[in-house]
């Protein structure tokens, strides 16, 4: 029965499918320390639903096994993932500059984390993954249970897909497949089934720390330790709030997520095109202008943003970030939209927004914009 749930798996286009039973996560026992150190900042859904990550059986009672899938997201026209830049430093007027010059154009440009340059993964992995369930209730003949996640239930998706080969967890905290890299995507079916565990992945990282030095913040603790409150990843994407002062000027052009940490990985070298993502790629995202996104309407915006990974930002948190870049960005073609959101009604956009005119130096402007 494995074997042809792996064979309609392959064909649905996932990149790889392992097993493993629905014991409790090994690694359960860091992540209940990870949480005692606070590291997980304010994502306090990770403390409220511990229990069930630490007992797939508190949320399905019948499970007995788990099948994991994996889509990666790499494309062959990344030779190397866009870069990201730091923000310019106060008194730094080598970057503003409105002609084209290389370092103007580089300032121009945001980032946004690879995962998020797609059509949103949980349309285009849940939907095969809602067939593959079907098909393995078919090929049983039984009333088998199921239950079905792509990255949104209190699952430890990561410790699973270890335990079922897919690929290891790296001192950067995140899955690498030595066929994927980085780039992956990860689902889960439990199911009531009781199918052979297939062998666990060995830890390939060796003596390399790249993952931990590259990091813009120093937000790893130690090996495989991520302190969420010290991520830009986190700052970008999971918080509400407004942004701390001091890791403003680092996020630099990153306006969605960080991928520092993973762009070094040697395993990407190996990564493969991931056949569901590659055709779901939205290339605008790949360098969007940042004088063409803070000077579009919110309505332009929307549209963009529309069933792709960012719109769960819209509006506090995109318009937020967008500001914090467009201030990194030292360009003077940026003051138009900043000026316009530092009059905003929200009071998180409007604040970010006149921090960002700050930064360009319209200080004055930043004042007066009340």
């Amino acid at each position: 029965m494995k074997e042809e749930i792996r064979k309609r798996a392959f064909e649905l286009g996932f990149d790889a499918c392992g097993f493993t039973s629905a014991d409790p996560p090994e690694s359960g026992v860091y992540l209940e320390k990870w949480l005692q150190s606070d590291r997980h900042a304010s994502m306090s859904y990770m403390q409220r639903t511990l229990s069930r990550r630490l007992d797939l059986r508190k949320t399905m009672p019948a499970a007995r096994s788990v099948i994991v899938l994996s889509a990666g997201y790499h494309l062959e026209c990344w030779n190397k993932m866009p870069a990201t830049v730091s923000g310019i430093e106060k008194g730094d007027q080598s970057s503003r500059d409105t002609g084209h010059s290389a370092a103007s154009t580089q300032r121009r440009r945001a980032y946004i984390a690879g995962y998020a340059r797609f059509t949103d993964y949980h349309y285009a992995l849940g939907e095969r993954l809602r067939v593959l369930s079907d098909f393995i209730r078919k090929l049983a003949q039984a009333d088998a249970e199921s239950l079905c996640y792509v990255d949104t239930g209190p699952v430890m998706e990561r410790d699973l897909a270890q335990r079922a080969g897919i690929g290891f967890i790296g001192k950067n905290t995140n899955l690498i497949s030595p066929k994927l890299g980085n780039w992956t995507f990860l689902a889960e079916i439990l199911t009531s089934l009781e199918l052979e565990p297939d062998t666990p992945a060995k830890n390939r990282c060796g003596t390399c720390s790249r993952c931990l030095t590259a990091c813009p913040t120093n937000a790893f603790a130690d090996a495989f330790v991520l302190d969420a409150r010290m991520c830009l990843s986190f700052h970008t994407i999971e918080s509400k709030g407004a942004i701390p002062i001091e890791f403003r000027p680092l996020i630099g052009n990153r306006l969605f997520g960080c991928d520092d940490c993973l762009t070094v990985c040697p395993w990407n070298r190996f990564a493969e095109p991931g056949r569901i993502m590659a055709p779901e790629h939205r290339r605008v995202f790949d360098d969007p202008d940042i004088v063409m996104l803070i000077n579009a309407s919110e309505g332009e915006l929307r549209r963009l943003l529309e069933n792709t990974p960012l719109a769960r930002l819209w509006r506090r948190r995109f318009l937020r970030n967008l500001c914090v870049v467009a201030g990194n960005s030292g360009l003077d073609d940026v003051a138009p939209g900043l000026m316009r959101y530092a009059a905003d009604a929200d009071e998180i956009v409007s604040e970010h927004a006149k921090w960002g005119l700050n930064r360009i130096g319209l200080r004055n402007s930043a004042n007066n914009a009340l």
